[in-house]
């Protein structure tokens, strides 16, 4: 066997090796890139939205299909960010809530959702610097059986950007409204009492509810049952007062209509010596959650 044929042989047995190892490589990558493609649509981050927006600090929220790990990579530097509710590494949720600080006013700031095996660019721009106003925030609490801890609420009023929070401990929220900047970012809006708001309650799980009411009749909420859709801002009449005729024991102020106020009755009423012991709608001697649930759900009843 001369020299060249003694070359050919391992040469030609190299080549099918090689042809077989990248046949291999390419099924693989494309079993990878088949796995990752049917990966995406439950990993991917969507309803995102930008809220809280100030001169220095912003907040992003989004929802994942499952509980995920999910984070924000922000800045040149690629820094991660973590959730609000998060201190030294990402825990799993569908709910996702994350507050970008240290900004500069009046600036376009790019971020990257991370979750899976996704991400999603965005971009917003700060607001102006402005002074705040006097107007108070909105208070109250959410529960399902029990307090619901862990969710946001979210906060939308016309002619604004919209504000949000996490929930706390017993399902207590606090939403500043002070600091609430008008839709073009160029002043803070002053909310008067007749300012429609729009409150919505985003829970694990899929979860959610809806509170819409007036300023006016909601700086204090009290008690939000999740999974409700409430309108606060709807007037039921009630029949008028006769000697034959009872008025409705939900009419708490006894103005023949049932509505934002009489709900408000109940919810500056809780405890176990009510000021007003009409607020005890159930009877049982404390005014709490079962109270506001009752008021809450004849007004729902009588506005469909």
């Amino acid at each position: 066997m001369n020299f060249i044929t003694r070359l050919r042989i391992p040469t030609l047995l190299g080549l099918s090796v090689m042809t077989a190892g990248i046949g291999s490589l390419v099924y693989l990558t494309l079993q990878n890139q088949t796995i990752v493609g049917r990966a995406k649509p439950q990993t991917i981050a969507k309803n995102i939205l930008i809220t809280n927006i100030e001169d220095r600090s912003a907040t992003i929220t989004w929802q994942t299909d499952n509980a995920l790990q999910s984070f924000i990579i922000f800045g040149a530097s690629n820094k991660v960010i973590l959730d609000d509710r998060d201190t030294e590494t990402p825990t799993a949720r569908t709910i996702h809530h994350t507050t970008l600080k240290n900004l500069s006013p009046q600036t376009n700031n790019t971020f990257k959702i991370t979750t899976g095996n996704s991400s999603i660019d965005s971009s917003f721009t700060t607001a102006t610097t402005s002074p705040v106003s006097g107007a108070k925030p909105i208070t109250g609490s959410v529960f399902e059986t029990g307090p619901v801890e862990d969710g946001i609420i979210v906060a939308e009023l016309e002619g604004a950007i919209p504000q949000s929070a996490v929930l706390k401990d017993k399902g207590n929220f606090i939403i500043p409204m002070s600091t609430i900047r008008s839709s073009d970012l160029n002043s803070i809006l002053t909310p008067t009492p007749d300012s429609l708001v729009k409150l919505t309650i985003l829970a694990e799980g899929g979860k959610r509810g809806t509170v819409t009411f007036k300023l006016k009749d909601g700086i204090f909420l009290g008690a939000v049952k999740l999974g409700q859709d409430l309108d606060l801002t709807k007037t039921i009449a009630t029949p008028s007062a006769s000697p034959r005729t009872k008025v409705s024991s939900f009419d708490l102020n006894a103005d023949g209509v049932i509505n934002a106020s009489d709900h408000a009755v109940v919810l500056s009423n809780f405890g176990k010596n009510p000021k007003d012991k009409r607020a005890d709608l159930n009877r049982d001697g404390i005014v709490d959650k079962k109270d506001a649930d009752l008021i809450s759900e004849e007004i729902s009843r009588l506005a469909r």
